[in-house]
Formats: C-alpha cells, sequence, structure tokens
C-alpha cells in the first residue's frame, strides 16, 4: 500500500504553510468558474484510469475546494474530510484501492453524507514557484488496484495542469500589467483624476450619447484661486498637496457615471451626464464649499475655488460644452473668486 500522511487534526500556519496559501492565492483559481481546460485534464485523467470521474481540487486552509470534474465544480469541503487534501505535505501520487476498507479514510464521508468507498488516486499539483496547492485525481465506485501505466499518465497529467496553472497565473499578472498601463497612460499621476486627453475622449462619447438620446448633459470647470502666489510662497510641496486634496474632493463628491479630469496647471473638468444646469449648479457649489473648508500642508493652507457650470444645448460640440464651462469660470474668477457662475448668467 502507498505511503500516506495522516491528516493533521488541523491546518497549522507554519511558514512553510503560510508560503503555500500565498501561492496558492496568488495563482487566482480559488472560487472561480469553471474552465474548459481544466475540465478536458480531468476527463482525460478519468478516461486514462477508467474511473468514474477525474476531478481537480485546490487545498485552501480549511477546505478542499473543486476546480473541475462533473458535478464537483465550485463544491467545498472540510479539509480534514477530505484525502485529496494530504498531498500537500505527503507523496507525488497517493492511490488508495478502497476508501471504505482503509483505515485511514473509512471513516469519512461524501457530499451526500454517504461513507467514501472504491478507488481513489490523485496526483500532487503546483503553482509555478513548486508550492504545493492541490490535486489532479479520479475516483471510482468499485475498489481495485491501479496499475503503473495509470499512474504514469495521471502523475504527467497533474504535471500538466501545473503548466496550465503557471500559464493562467502569467496571464493574469500580463493583464494586470497592461491595466496598470492603461491606467498610467489614461491618469494624471498626481491626482489620480483623468488626464486631459482622457478626458476629451470621454467627452466626445458622453456628448455624442447626450445628442442620440436627448439626455442632459453638465459640464463644470473648476480653477484654484491664487494658485501660483500658493507655490511662490509656501513651495511646490505645498501646491501639490493642495492639488492632490482638490482632486481628492472632487472625486468624492462625484457618482459613479462622472467623469473629473485635470485639465490644466490647477484646472479641473467635471462631465456630469444625465445633469440638467441646476444639478449642476448645486454640486458645484458643494464643491466650493468643500474646497474653501480644508487646510493644506503643515502651514495649513487653504484655498477657494472659482467654477463655471454649463449645459449642453442641442447645437453644442464637446469643446463648445467646456468653453462656455470656461468662460462662466472666468466670470466666477473676476468677480471675486470662491463663487460658482452658470453659463449665460450675469456675474
Amino acid at each position: 500500500m502507498d505511503r500516506l500522511l495522516s491528516p493533521p487534526e488541523s491546518a497549522e500556519c507554519t511558514d512553510d504553510e503560510l508560503v503555500r496559501l500565498a501561492s496558492l492565492r496568488h495563482c487566482g483559481l480559488l472560487d472561480t468558474p469553471a474552465e474548459t481546460a481544466f475540465d478536458r485534464l480531468a476527463d482525460l485523467a478519468a478516461q486514462g484510469c477508467a474511473a468514474t470521474v477525474g476531478f481537480l481540487a485546490l487545498v485552501d486552509r480549511d477546505r478542499v475546494w473543486y476546480k473541475a470534474g462533473p458535478g464537483l465544480v465550485g463544491l467545498s469541503r472540510p479539509r480534514a474530510d477530505d484525502p485529496a487534501a494530504w498531498l500537500v505535505a505527503g507523496d507525488e501520487l497517493v492511490v488508495i484501492e478502497d476508501l471504505a476498507a482503509d483505515a485511514r479514510t473509512a471513516a469519512m464521508t461524501g457530499p451526500d453524507g454517504a461513507p467514501l468507498a472504491g478507488l481513489f488516486a490523485a496526483a500532487c499539483v503546483r503553482s509555478g514557484d513548486g508550492s504545493r496547492i492541490g490535486v489532479l485525481g479520479v475516483r471510482d465506485r468499485q475498489p481495485r488496484p491501479l496499475a503503473a501505466s495509470p499512474r504514469q499518465m495521471l502523475t504527467g497529467l497533474a504535471q500538466l495542469a501545473t503548466a496550465l496553472i503557471e500559464a493562467s497565473t502569467l496571464r493574469a499578472e500580463l493583464a494586470a500589467v497592461r491595466d496598470d498601463a492603461r491606467r498610467s497612460a489614461s491618469v494624471d499621476e498626481l491626482t489620480g483624476l483623468l488626464n486631459r486627453r482622457t478626458l476629451l475622449e470621454r467627452l466626445d462619447v458622453e456628448v455624442e450619447r447626450a445628442h442620440r438620446f436627448h439626455w442632459p448633459l453638465s459640464a463644470v470647470m473648476v480653477d484654484i484661486d491664487g494658485f501660483r502666489a500658493v507655490n511662490e510662497r509656501h513651495g511646490h510641496q505645498v501646491g501639490d498637496a493642495v492639488l492632490r486634496a482638490v482632486g481628492g474632493i472632487i472625486r468624492d463628491e462625484l457618482r459613479q457615471v462622472d467623469l473629473a479630469g485635470r485639465s490644466g496647471g490647477e484646472e479641473f473638468a467635471i462631465i456630469l451626464p444625465g445633469t440638467p444646469l441646476p444639478g449642476a449648479l448645486t454640486l458645484a457649489d458643494a464643491l466650493r464649499q468643500e474646497i474653501a473648508g480644508h487646510p493644506h500642508g503643515r502651514d495649513g493652507v487653504r484655498v477657494t475655488a472659482s467654477l463655471g457650470v454649463a449645459e449642453l444645448t442641442a447645437d453644442d460640440e464637446p469643446m463648445a460644452l467646456l468653453r462656455h464651462a470656461g468662460e462662466a469660470m472666468a466670470c466666477a474668477w473676476r468677480a471675486g473668486g470662491d463663487r460658482v457662475q452658470g453659463a449665460g448668467a450675469s456675474a
């Protein structure tokens, strides 16, 4: 009979176990939907071993979670009740000819509560860094031995599962890198808002949508009053802190569908889909009050802002909307700042 480690009373989080669990998490496969490649491996394992079912299971800290196998995907079983868990600390291959007759598994029950019985065979599956994270295995209703050839095949398929997991992890990492690169290309590094180019691209989309569906669309332009003096008096570090803080205030006040970007040195532009002029004016005044009410930097610098608001008309092109909001913002600044001005209204 194959050597097999007895299951521990609990999964102690030793340093090795913590590394193993971190590697398992890094693979990103736990609690994910079925995938054709892993289902196919489980089918091949069952066919090669002439078994009832093949499966791929991942061993978490307190559970065994099934990634592939007919009727098993998404199944989670206590780690102490599933022989699949033993391979993360044991052999590369485990074969139990009859689960019901083996003293180590005779008391175990399946998901339906019935005692386990028949053949169980599984080979260790690893992550890209070599950590033992799960098994590729088979079960058969009938107790029987497993010949050398199926054992070799099962071990080879487990190695293939390891390669697939590593490839899946690399794809996920590459996607994350692409997302980061895309985000870096579209976001202003200092404020975390959209940069001007991306904001204008999104504005084109929103204006076209508003014209097509006759939805209201408004824009708010924000200019920090006296920002050059802040830089000259307190230094660029404080100036940067002011810009970051204003960007954060704008982000916190907006809905998920709204768009905000840094359109110039100390200027910000906000696009408000589905918002008519009165609603945009209300938001702009809330922003004005928030900006004026927050000190920035170690010196507690306070700033105010001039805000201009405009609503898209039937004839407006994208840049016309921003131009009208910008003209209103200039009117607010000329009137002394720390105020909101609507397009077309007298200052």
